[in-house]
């Protein structure tokens, strides 16, 4: 009896495809391995986008002249973005905690710390 690979496993892809961590030069053989090389990448997009969001909004608030309906939306735009940086600080906070917890030490260094 044969267990099938996990479909997760990309060994037999890594054969075909070399992938390698450029920071750490380590080979990615699994799905979780691809996430940790992806997630400080996707944090550092939504940063920046989280800060565009914030000069926008704050734009947006400063150029209303007094229309209230531009003022709104700028207000609703600067709540949503903050509560974006809240998700995304909890998001990491969550990933290091889990990762921690579990003793998984990919997890733990994903942001070389």
């Amino acid at each position: 009896m044969t267990i099938d690979p996990s479909p997760f496993d990309l060994t037999d892809l890594n054969r075909q495809f070399p992938l390698k961590d450029s920071i750490t030069n380590r080979d990615i053989t699994n799905l979780g391995d691809l996430i940790s090389v992806l997630i400080p990448y996707i944090f550092g997009i939504t940063g920046f986008i989280l800060l565009l969001m914030i000069v926008f909004s704050g734009f947006q608030i400063l150029t209303s002249a007094g229309n209230p309906k531009a003022m709104e939306a700028g207000q609703k735009r600067l709540v949503n973005a903050i509560i974006g940086f809240v998700i995304i600080f909890l998001s990491y906070w969550i990933v290091k905690l889990v990762g921690q917890m579990l003793g998984i030490e990919s997890i733990t260094n994903i942001f070389g710390n």
